[in-house]
């Protein structure tokens, strides 16, 4: 366990590295400016890096960094959060930032996206991964996933054309967040019908639960293949729709936080303990995985 001490320290000074106290128990005037926001996807990054190591059965089975294996989503949140923060801030500051939207922002999801998908091509070639050849087509396009872990710009393209569409409309503001409300927990609909795999395709009731099942000699009905198969697709944009709001109320919320800030971290503090504590409670209950509880998707 001495390794995990360690990362943690390591990740406590990253994350702690240039604040100043200087201003005591008050709130620091650039706490949403570029620079800070860029520096949490950085900590973010590194926190998503070691929730992936963290699942690795070697570190499973020495017991380290295990405050890791379950918070990816926490990690991403932030990505999440700075991106929507960002949109509106931009759209609030830019003049016609929505005309030249889709231009310039998203090529910048895109071909990260598809540069994933060659590299990861490359690597089955080299080291002579077999894949059916419909499984290369449709792993090439993109609609399957070459890359498992690739999800984040899926779902955040998703929400970057969710955002286009709506807030080009004439609605209010807070019309126009409901509506993007709305559309985070589509997204989340839709992973309760598809749940991790093709359950609903197979021979029989149940059929994932029977040995040796002959449907998982289908690639296609394998684990992690398609869009929005898992609950990581769907567990954390509501951060993107929090950033929004946070953007949106931004001087309110500021004064608010103001107003005995050491009191009011605090709290906030206890209310995000009690709310990892519940979500861990309702997942060991219940569980994303119910497919295995004889059930199909929950």
């Amino acid at each position: 366990m001495y390794l995990s001490y360690v990362i943690y320290a390591v990740c406590l000074f990253l994350l702690l590295w240039g604040v100043s106290f200087a201003h005591g128990r008050s709130i620091q005037e650039d706490y949403l400016s570029r620079n800070v926001m860029m520096s949490l996807r950085g900590f973010a990054a590194i926190g998503v890096i070691l929730h992936h190591i963290s699942q690795e059965e070697v570190f499973q089975s020495a017991g380290e960094i295990p405050i890791f294996v379950n918070a990816g989503y926490l990690f991403v949140s932030l990505f999440f959060f700075t991106s929507g923060y960002g949109l509106l801030k931009n759209l609030d500051t830019v003049p016609g930032y929505l005309d030249t939207f889709p231009k310039k922002r998203l090529p910048a999801i895109i071909i990260p996206y598809y540069t994933s998908i060659i590299f990861y091509g490359v690597f089955f070639i080299l080291t002579g991964t077999h894949l059916e050849p419909l499984q290369w087509l449709t792993n090439i396009i993109g609609i399957t996933m070459m890359n498992e872990y690739a999800w984040f710009p899926v779902i955040l393209t998703m929400l970057y054309l969710a955002f286009w569409l709506i807030f080009k409309t004439s609605l209010s503001r807070e019309k126009k967040l409901v509506l993007m409300f709305c559309f985070i927990i589509l997204l989340g609909l839709i992973f309760c019908v598809n749940g991790h795999f093709l359950w609903w395709a197979g021979s029989a009731d149940n059929w994932w639960m029977m040995p040796n099942a002959p449907e998982w000699d289908n690639w296609w009905m394998d684990q992690k293949v398609f869009w929005i198969s898992g609950e990581w697709w769907v567990n954390s944009p509501i951060a993107f729709l929090l950033g929004m709001i946070w953007e949106t109320y931004e001087d309110k919320l500021t004064a608010f936080f103001k107003k005995r800030y050491a009191i009011n971290i605090i709290i906030l503090a206890v209310l995000t303990v009690a709310a990892y504590i519940l979500t861990t409670i309702t997942q060991a209950v219940f569980g994303y995985w119910s497919e295995w509880a004889g059930q199909g998707p929950a």
